[in-house]
């Protein structure tokens, strides 16, 4: 008997394409793909978005292969790698270029002279605190760099934006990833004056709309469309307004209080609470959309892609299953790994020694930036932390669970309820309960991540 799927939550990030789909039985189903279309443009890290109708289709038939159906009439929505940033064209609203990804942050130099414009002009005051991976400083960097590229832009948007332009026919800014790129204001609006005076066209941004509203309705498929191996299967679906991956994974932890922290391990390592909009911070913090309240974010930007380069690159750890690592890990006395020390025999060390290192080094740095967040929201009255919720692909490694525990002891910690590999894809999930609200319901949240995000506590 075929089972009929009726919500499904995307993850596109920087290593693979995920699903999880979910019948009105509650039945779920994950599918993932590797991610295609890594590129380099002026020297920077991209991804080429002609693949991504290829990856969705991909996961489509995975999601088929398993005995599944799509429901004619369904909801979906996307949780994509936070600053992409998405160049449409004039030509059938074709990128114009690869999108330039947030690992721009990494490059020394690229970006340094832009963001610093940015902050001395003022703008921070009118759209917070800016890093130069953000959609605002990327684009007038490369704009700079290839002058001629301007004419050619009909919309600025994020990935997960244009994704849903391509299917719907419908031109909007989601406010969770327009307000993390300096794109809108502190009041959801167009921030006019920030782009006017980084003397961009105006026209290029389309209007905002709230994350998590409907953009439109999946189009029938049209002749020659790249896009019809998704719309022969999902024409008539509602799509979303999407959000970035760091929202998208916190509502998908069950982040869904004021005392509560959550660490995710993944590709970059993340730290978020919620806050009050109007509470005092220390300003240390990245701020996001979090529904009405305000989503407060530390980043430790080589976390569980650093250490997944290390495996790549090593021929012993390449032959090796992430397990098997994580036992080499614990033979290793706990007190003799010493994080964030290579010294010049690192070469000579056992792989064991190696691993361990990278793995402690990756929860201490975790930790001081769980320790950064605890001091941000300064409002006495405001709750104080209680409990610590440790989620993403490297919490699966015992060490760093332990490290968890040894520094952060004074809280309660949590993990996932779920069984892999769900308990690992929080941003999945975070898209899959936003394409289950129903519109306008934003309090049916805490309602959905009670169910749909269980916690237990972390034991050895």
């Amino acid at each position: 008997m075929n089972k009929e799927i009726k919500w499904i939550g995307w993850d596109l990030s920087t290593s693979s394409l995920t699903a999880i789909g979910r019948t009105e039985k509650g039945e779920e189903v994950f599918v993932s793909v590797p991610m295609e279309g890594k590129a380099v443009l002026l020297g920077q890290p991209a991804h080429d978005l002609d693949l991504v109708p290829l990856m969705m289709d991909r996961v489509l038939e995975k999601i088929e292969a398993q005995g599944f159906t799509f429901a004619k009439e369904g909801v979906t929505c996307f949780s994509v790698r936070q600053h992409d940033l998405a160049l449409l064209g004039h030509n059938n609203n074709e990128p114009v270029v690869d999108a330039l990804s947030w690992e721009f942050e990494l490059d020394p130099v690229a970006g340094v002279e832009e963001l610093q414009n940015f902050r001395e002009k003022g703008y921070e005051s009118v759209v917070g605190p800016t890093d130069k991976r953000f959609i605002a400083v990327k684009l007038k960097w490369l704009i700079n760099m290839i002058p001629k590229i301007a004419p050619l832009i009909k919309q600025v948007m994020t990935t997960g934006d244009a994704i849903g332009y391509w299917l719907t026919g419908n031109a909007f800014i989601g406010t969770s990833d327009g307000m993390s790129n300096a794109i809108l204001d502190k009041n959801k609006k167009l921030a006019l004056e920030v782009l006017q005076g980084l003397g961009f066209d105006l026209s290029w941004f389309p209007q905002p709309i709230q994350s998590g509203m409907s953009v439109g309705y999946i189009q029938k498929p049209r002749e020659g469309d790249a896009w019809n191996p998704v719309k022969n299967r999902l024409a008539g679906w509602d799509y979303r307004a999407g959000s970035g991956d760091n929202d998208a994974g916190a509502r998908g932890s069950g982040l869904d209080d004021f005392v509560t922290i959550v660490m995710s391990f993944g590709s970059s390592g993340t730290v978020t609470r919620i806050a009050r909009t109007l509470a005092a911070l220390a300003g240390n913090a990245l701020t996001f959309e979090y529904f009405h309240h305000c989503l407060l974010l530390n980043m430790l930007e080589h976390c569980a892609n650093w250490y997944d380069k290390f495996v790549r690159n090593n021929p012993k750890a390449s032959e090796l299953s992430y397990d098997q690592l994580n036992d080499l890990a614990l033979d290793v006395p706990y007190k003799v790994i010493k994080p964030n020390e290579y010294p010049n025999d690192w070469n000579d060390w056992t792989l064991a020694q190696q691993i361990a290192t990278i793995q402690k080094s990756i929860a201490f740095e975790m930790v001081e930036r769980a320790a950064g967040m605890l001091k941000e929201v300064k409002d006495p009255q405001a709750p104080k932390i209680e409990r610590v919720i440790v989620t993403g692909g490297l919490k699966q490694s015992p060490l760093i669970l332990r490290v968890i525990k040894d520094l952060l002891g004074s809280f309660d910690i949590y993990v996932s309820a779920l069984e892999e590999p769900f308990a690992s894809q929080s941003a999945a999930r975070g898209a899959l309960i936003t394409a289950m609200m129903p519109r306008w319901d934003f309090g049916a949240y805490g309602r959905l991540a009670k169910e749909m995000c269980p916690i237990k506590p972390l034991e050895f």
